[in-house]
């Protein structure tokens, strides 16, 4: 009787020393699962923000160095003026611009006379006339005749207007044109894709519009 109790004992203490075991495994594999997930998720994560910051690294900022600036024209406007005399020299000035296009600086100057219009454009780093072109038209309402003199005006505007906008701010186009009995200067500065606009009496230097 004793023996048999013993063996019932014995076999019931083995039977608990199993499922013990059983239990420690399912644990341990579900605690190991458990680390896998969480550990992936930590990668996918990771993953995410590395994503996040390539996107933003991608997405630069235009960078003021590499564009062109007025102060790089190699021609001056009065030489652009001369070089429109040359080409027309009956025909009156009517508007004169120097802007940025991509890498390349440009003066446009227009004209006319009694019988066409003149449009005239040249690269303001090689001197070189990229267009001359007129087209019938008379224009008997035109009074403006842009006179040499006024250009001198208009470098200390293109100064005024950057001072102005703040540090880091490009000039990037200027145009003379004859608006409302007057000659005004449209000075246009650049910083990060924000462009400010400046228009002056050039005879004054008086500011009649700023516009941003």
């Amino acid at each position: 009787m004793k023996k048999k109790f013993l063996v019932t004992t014995l076999g019931l203490a083995l039977l608990l020393m199993l499922s013990a075991c059983s239990g420690g495994k399912n644990k341990t594999t579900g605690e190991t699962k458990n680390n896998a997930t969480v550990n992936t998720n930590n990668k996918l994560e990771k993953n995410e923000k590395a994503e996040d910051a390539n996107k933003n690294n991608t997405k630069a900022a235009p960078n003021n160095s590499k564009m062109k600036s007025l102060s790089d024209a190699i021609m001056t406007k009065e030489e652009a003026f001369d070089e429109f005399k040359k080409l027309h020299a009956d025909a009156k000035i009517e508007s004169l611009k120097l802007k940025t296009e991509g890498t390349n600086l440009y003066y446009e100057i227009d004209g006319y006379d009694a019988e066409k219009e003149y449009e005239v454009t040249i690269n303001a780093e090689t001197k070189e006339i990229i267009k001359d072109e007129f087209e019938a038209e008379k224009k008997h309402d035109n009074v403006s005749d842009l006179q040499k003199n006024l250009l001198s005006s208009v470098d200390g505007l293109i100064e005024k207007s950057a001072a102005e906008a703040g540090e880091g701010y490009i000039s990037k186009e200027y145009s003379v044109d004859y608006d409302d009995g007057r000659y005004v200067v449209e000075v246009e500065v650049e910083k990060d894709g924000n462009d400010i606009s400046y228009k002056y009496d050039i005879a004054s230097g008086e500011l009649i519009e700023k516009d941003m």
